[in-house]
């Protein structure tokens, strides 16, 4: 990270007995515009499938305290794949004293990164819940999350059977199958607040990502459509990047019996939205377009016999889909 960039983390710890997320931004170098929009995360963004602020946001100068910098070990071991050593020396840095923002957070699970497993009816309800969250977000706030990868979407095991969403007066509902996904760190998401643009450069925490092939054919495309004007609207973003989500999320399936009509049935819908995903010019559309008028707890879908073709193209490299522009 340069001088004049931010970092973003999120650690989880124990509170009361009860689960509880702190998200600390460390500011070096944001600017007015940026600080506002990390303070504006707590008043805004209360919407069903986000992991929601709670009324708690303080900016400290000072140290990690031993608790923060333990909780950091934790998540850096719980999170597959971290490198230890790493979240160490990460620790010894930030126990140097700077300014940093803490947002405490309800717990929203845990990562799809270090989830291994999904059931093919799992695996439809999560991405439900995040097309819906995400339209949701779009269509009241004009919302991008511009960082949205495996490591920002949780899930956590629910009682609940339903959820719902509106959209423009139109209720969705999706079983859960026992999970709930939300989405979380909005360290470089848009939003409108107060008749303002809120934002933050992004570039910074794509940074962590150039390795990854797919995700840089996102930034690439994003940067070309934006033109370094971050503060405009350009609700493409969510699409490009919940594809991308969704073509890792098939990658989770655990078949299930090959004699069960109703997984048959929901993995050729989920190949079929999931091929038509990049096509549309936002998310809301999207939903309203796959979802509406159809019975969400996928009992009574048909599906084409076309799908066993999608399921092959949707494994292509990303970069063809990314040519087109609004058409589907």
């Amino acid at each position: 990270m340069g001088d004049n960039s931010e970092e973003s983390s999120e650690e989880s710890v124990e509170s009361d007995g009860e689960g509880t997320a702190l998200g600390t931004t460390h500011l070096r170098g944001a600017n007015d515009k940026e600080l506002v929009h990390h303070l504006g995360d707590a008043r805004f963004f209360v919407l069903h499938g986000f992991a929601l602020i709670e009324n708690r946001a303080m900016c400290v100068w000072d140290g990690y305290p031993p608790e923060l910098s333990d909780a950091c070990r934790t998540f850096a071991v719980v999170c597959r794949g971290a490198d230890r050593r790493s979240a160490d020396l990460t620790c010894v840095y930030r126990q140097v004293p700077q300014p940093y923002l803490v947002l405490q957070m309800d717990y929203a699970g845990i990562p799809l990164s270090s989830i291994r497993a999904l059931s093919v009816r799992q695996i439809v309800s999560a991405f439900k819940q995040m097309i819906l969250a995400l339209a949701a977000a779009e269509t009241g706030l004009n919302f991008e999350h511009r960082h949205l990868t495996l490591d920002n979407v949780f899930v956590k095991r629910v009682e609940e059977q339903v959820v719902e969403w509106k959209l423009s007066g139109q209720a969705f509902h999706v079983e859960t199958m026992g999970v709930m996904a939300y989405i979380g760190n909005f360290g470089a998401a848009r939003v409108d607040a107060d008749g303002d643009a809120q934002f933050a450069d992004p570039q910074p925490l794509w940074e962590d990502y150039e390795k990854d092939c797919a995700l840089n054919d996102i930034h690439k495309r994003i940067k070309e459509e934006i033109n370094d004007d971050w503060g405009s609207y350009c609700p493409r973003t969510n699409v490009l990047f919940a594809y991308h989500v969704s073509r890792e999320l098939g990658e989770r399936r655990v078949r299930g019996s090959p004699d069960d009509p109703r997984d048959a049935r929901d993995w050729d819908a989920f190949q079929a939205w999931k091929f038509r995903l990049p096509w549309f010019p936002s998310v809301a559309e999207f939903a309203h377009s796959a979802f509406a008028n159809r019975d969400t707890s996928g009992t009574s879908r048909k599906i084409s016999s076309a799908v066993a073709v999608l399921e092959k193209l949707v494994s292509k490299p990303l970069s063809p889909f990314l040519s087109g522009s609004n058409g589907r």
